[in-house]
């Protein structure tokens, strides 16, 4: 494997590249930190777009819009952004560093060892995605204009666990906000995974609070 000319570089003057963790098809993610006096240094996530994606105008807005819809969202179960900014023609996003694998992962290592996840323990996990996506489904805007906020794509590989039992929802890329004009809201359109998607998505019908939920529901039967 080619190594990623990206780690052991600073980025947007002040996060120092890692690892790389994982790529999806609209970005890259890294493990970085940021670095202060005194050997002061915090563990960040670091979310580049693809080299191959920096001229796509549809991807860059899908990424700004990301960064927009996480910056009003500020709960314990959702993984939060702190740094937005550009350099060298990519958009960088700087995310919450969390101890934790995807809810997918947990699956596969207990499948793997015969085990099920136990019934209380996943309930707790998914009233806390639960708690998450109520706080952004009512979120509102200081004048008291509501986001409508909808998460579009909950399923277990976008569901974090960490090592305390924490839970944390994740990846707002295909989320829709309220006032959108971006193409990803053309009809006709279906995204996220099919497996998580009620019937009437599957026209292209924009994302609703039922989206997420019915999307809770086929994951908490998964667990």
């Amino acid at each position: 494997m080619t190594a990623d000319p990206i780690v052991g570089t600073t980025v947007l003057n002040r996060y120092r590249v890692v690892a790389r963790l994982a790529a999806g098809g609209m970005g890259v993610v890294y493990l970085a930190r940021v670095e202060g006096a005194a050997g002061f240094a915090k563990p960040v996530v670091v979310k580049r777009i693809l080299p191959e994606h920096t001229s796509n105008e549809n991807m860059a807005r899908l990424f700004i819009r990301e960064a927009k819809i996480l910056a009003n969202l500020q709960h314990p179960n959702i993984v939060g952004v702190t740094d937005f900014g550009e350099e060298g023609g990519a958009y960088i996003m700087v995310l919450d560093y969390v101890r934790a694998y995807h809810l997918g992962l947990w699956l596969y290592f207990r499948d793997m060892r015969g085990e099920k996840l136990p019934a209380a323990g996943s309930i707790h996990i998914m009233t806390k995605v639960l708690d998450a996506l109520e706080y952004a489904h009512t979120l509102t805007l200081p004048d008291g204009t509501p986001l409508d906020i909808i998460h579009a794509d909950v399923s277990p590989s976008n569901i974090l666990v960490d090592t305390d039992g924490q839970v944390k929802l994740l990846d707002f890329g295909i989320a829709r906000m309220r006032g959108e004009t971006t193409k990803t809201n053309d009809t006709g359109s279906i995204r996220g995974k099919l497996a998580y998607l009620p019937v009437e998505a599957l026209d292209g019908s924009p994302p609703r609070v039922a989206t997420d939920i019915y999307a809770c529901g086929v994951t908490l039967y998964e667990l």
